[in-house]
């Protein structure tokens, strides 16, 4: 991928869903996944900013699979600053198909501008394979919460 590289178009999208998937051999589809900044001072006050449910959503999903080598199973991963940032290169020439919103692209600068500006905390991603899996993790715990009360977001790449 060059830095210059747009995807404006669902084909060209597409393609660079196919080109991923095809870095990540053994890569299944999430059935919903999200990212968290947990605030360091505040174990109580935090969200997933971005919900995201169904296969739709493939390509975020796919690119924190790259970064952090999930292939498949619901888990949780850390997520150092050079990985989200990894991330976030990795799906921003899809910002330029304007006919999405990119509500995970806009969440996940927001989290390294936090950490940029110094406040502590960590970033966290949880990855659910089946809507009927237990939670594996505390933060998982709150993911699911707020996949029950419907906190889960529109259409977008």
């Amino acid at each position: 991928m060059s830095l210059d590289e747009q995807w404006p178009t669902p084909e060209l999208i597409q393609a660079a869903v196919d080109r991923f998937t095809a870095r990540m051999p053994g890569w299944t589809p999430t059935a919903a996944y999200g990212v968290a900044f947990v605030p360091t001072d505040d174990g109580i006050g935090w969200s997933f900013p971005v919900v995201n449910v169904g296969w739709l959503h493939r390509l975020p999903a796919l690119v924190l699979g790259i970064v952090t080598g999930r292939r498949r199973g619901t888990g949780t991963y850390d997520l150092t600053p050079a990985a989200l940032q990894s991330a976030v290169d990795l799906l921003a020439p899809a910002e330029a198909a304007l006919m999405y919103r990119h509500p995970n692209l806009a969440a996940w600068r927001a989290m390294l501008g936090r950490i940029a500006a110094g406040q502590d905390g960590r970033m966290v991603v949880v990855f659910v394979d089946s809507l009927d899996d237990e939670p594996n993790s505390p933060f998982d715990a709150v993911f699911r919460a707020q996949l029950a009360r419907g906190e889960c977001s529109e259409l977008h790449v």
